[in-house]
């Protein structure tokens, strides 16, 4: 799903599958000006992507902690896990969409912890503000990073 968000100076749009960011552009001079535009083939390109609940690659795909080694048995997820993953859209107005994804304490994968992660993109005049929240449910202690990885076209 493309959420669109527009103003008198910014127009944005985003996928709510991994949240990313797929254009961005303003108005500056009377003239529009592209900031991000990203490529639609993710198996190629990182563009735009969050990165959680890491910011790098995995080392032989697995990482160590609190004494426990967490092994993923497919590729190395670069990058982190969002950008396979579909969001919900929590609100849509025409200056803010506001995406979450709940991940599950399932015991079994690669990041087995109970977070949730809420990302809030807001036009508002010549401001372009993004808000990232991490909840913990989890009833311990849990491993992340996260990070941006955009494209700017300037």
């Amino acid at each position: 799903m493309i959420i669109s968000l527009k103003n008198s100076y910014w127009q944005l749009e985003v996928d709510a599958k991994g949240a990313r960011v797929i254009s961005l552009g303003c108005i500056h001079q009377q003239k529009k000006i592209k900031l991000i535009s990203s490529h639609s083939d993710l198996n190629s390109w990182n563009e735009s992507v969050w990165m959680f609940p890491w910011s790098n690659s995995l080392k032989n795909g697995s990482y160590t902690f609190d004494g426990i080694q967490y092994v993923n048995m497919q590729q190395d997820p670069l990058h982190g896990l969002l950008k396979e993953l579909d969001f919900s859209v929590l609100k849509v107005s025409e200056h803010q969409c506001c995406l979450q994804y709940e991940f599950q304490n399932d015991g079994i994968s690669l990041f087995p912890f109970a977070v949730g992660i809420t990302i809030t993109f807001t036009l508002k005049d010549k401001s372009f503000n993004v808000t990232i929240e991490v909840q913990n449910n989890d009833l311990i202690l849990v491993p992340y990073s996260i990070g941006w990885h955009p494209y700017f076209e300037l």
